[in-house]
């Protein structure tokens, strides 16, 4: 005879869900007027697609019980979903959670021992990107989401290694943009918002990015660097509004999608249009940048993936994207820990006196400016920037952490679970520099096994090198030249929003220039 038998806390959460169905249905038979046969109806569906939720539900780890049509699709509506998720989820299913979103299994693992588990140790089967609803916008598959993804990041990372990571040749461009980041600071007057520093400072973050990719900077009025400013904008618009069924058809624009597509267009004509130049001023044995080297990889190899201008625009949007919003938002959060803590910006200002000086500062200084790097560690910790990873695919039936997971399944790793693991860091809903100095003031390096901003695994950022740079030698360039004060009520990390990262909610601040 066939037979289930549920655990105790299943038996709770079924019960209580039919509870909560018959307040509903009861509520409705007191105050509208439906046929019976209808409601009847109905009651069998929903009974049904319940029921069945229940049976599937046993194949996957713990988690909560989808409700039919949709599953735990509540949990998008939370600000901060990556914090929702750990605070009601984790604490009571555990490290693997399984639920239901957007009509997908999902499970999703917190803490460092269960991503560690998945991403490094069977990294063969969790390697693999899910057919994501992110691929209608960027078109093609490009580094992200392309099957031939090895390849495309081996030769990223052969870019990044000869142009950029490590080098002192981007070192002088870097120091070359913070004369320019300093100069548009210098012109803007009276109380300002964190939206118009993200730009500012965004527009440094992009040309170092053009350092790389297109060989070349340019000006911060240029309309390309604009179009490239707003084509993140436009992603994440995009985004939202592949979330809500037939939104083009709307007779209106809530989400202000339409006008972003004018940057969206021009971005993608300004790829094609370097390419092109590239193409006729190409020396394969002198390659200058990103493009050069996709298009000789190209020419000498015979690969068709690397003769592909549509994934070579794609692959440079995703580069460009990722490496334009996380270290212009991390900045834009360094600015309100600056703010909320005087005593954290007075110690970088000390410690910049003592180091660095007048003369522009060089990604070696870091060396003797201990509390600055702990400061720039803890904004990666506390403003949870990468609250999750960009979703996987598991590619085989497995175990981790003791919890079958079937072929199929999308898997989502929660960072922000390893930033507010109490065992690694007490009182971790506290800004502290401090826990990263030693009892001499130095700066202690954090394991992997205590932060992952830049996850982990053969997936993990292939720009963490270059974003780290930028972050200390933009941030030590800033302090350098202003001291930046609040106005009106400060913002804390847990208001954040949710986008492609956590970015704060918009803050106002000024500043003026240092003696």
């Amino acid at each position: 005879m066939f037979c289930i038998h549920f655990s105790e806390q299943v038996y709770i959460q079924i019960m209580s869900a039919v509870e909560n169905f018959g307040y509903v249905l009861e509520y409705v038979l007191d105050y509208v007027e439906i046929n019976v046969l209808t409601v009847a109806l109905g009651l069998v569906v929903f009974v049904l697609l319940f029921w069945s939720s229940i049976l599937e539900k046993h194949k996957y780890p713990p988690g909560p019980i989808p409700l039919p049509f949709i599953g735990n699709g509540y949990s998008i509506f939370a600000k901060n979903k990556s914090q929702f998720r750990y605070k009601n989820w984790s604490r009571k299913y555990g490290n693997v959670v399984s639920y239901v979103m957007f009509g997908q299994w999902t499970v999703e693992l917190f803490g460092y021992d269960a991503i560690h588990e998945a991403f490094v140790e069977r990294s063969d089967i969790f390697s693999n990107r899910e057919a994501h609803i992110l691929q209608k916008v960027v078109k093609a598959k490009g580094l992200i989401f392309s099957d031939d993804w090895k390849e495309l990041r081996r030769q990223a990372l052969t870019v990044f290694r000869d142009h950029g990571m490590g080098k002192l040749v981007m070192e002088a461009k870097i120091i070359e943009e913070q004369e320019y980041l300093i100069g548009k600071l210098s012109s803007l007057k009276g109380t300002q918002s964190s939206d118009t520093f993200k730009l500012v400072v965004g527009g440094a973050v992009s040309n170092v990015i053009n350092q790389v990719v297109f060989g070349r900077r340019l000006d911060y009025e240029d309309v390309d660097l604009k179009c490239l400013r707003f084509f993140e904008a436009y992603y994440v618009a995009a985004l939202k509004a592949l979330l809500i069924p037939g939104y083009k058809y709307l007779p209106w624009d809530p989400i202000g999608l339409r006008p972003l597509q004018l940057y969206e267009r021009q971005a993608r004509e300004f790829f094609r249009s370097e390419v092109e130049l590239h193409r006729k001023s190409l020396d394969i044995n002198e390659p200058r940048d990103y493009i050069d080297t996709f298009l000789i990889e190209g020419i000498k190899n015979g690969n068709s993936l690397f003769s592909d201008e549509e994934e070579l625009c794609s692959t440079i949007s995703q580069l460009y994207i990722a490496g334009y919003d996380t270290t212009s938002t991390t900045l834009t959060w360094a600015l309100l820990f600056l703010v909320n803590y005087p005593q954290c910006q007075d110690k970088i200002h000390e410690e910049i006196c003592k180091t660095v000086g007048s003369r522009a500062v060089c990604w070696k200084d870091r060396v003797s400016m201990h509390y600055t790097q702990a400061f720039i560690q803890e904004v990666l910790r506390f403003s949870g920037l990468t609250g999750s990873a960009l979703s996987h695919v598991c590619t085989a039936d497995t175990v981790i952490q003791g919890h079958s997971i079937p072929k199929g399944c999308r898997i989502m790793a929660n960072l922000y679970s390893t930033y507010h693991d109490e065992s690694v860091f007490p009182e971790s809903y506290l800004f502290k520099s401090e826990r990263f100095l030693n009892s001499d003031g130095e700066f202690v390096k954090p394991t992997g096994k205590q932060m992952l901003p830049f996850s982990l695994g053969k997936r993990a950022c292939l720009g963490e090198g270059l974003a780290r740079t930028e972050l200390f030698m933009f941030l030590v360039s800033i302090v350098q030249q202003f001291h930046f004060t609040a106005v009106g009520e400060t913002k804390s990390a847990e208001e954040g929003i949710d986008v492609f990262t956590h970015s704060p909610l918009p803050f106002k601040y000024t500043f003026c220039a240092r003696e």
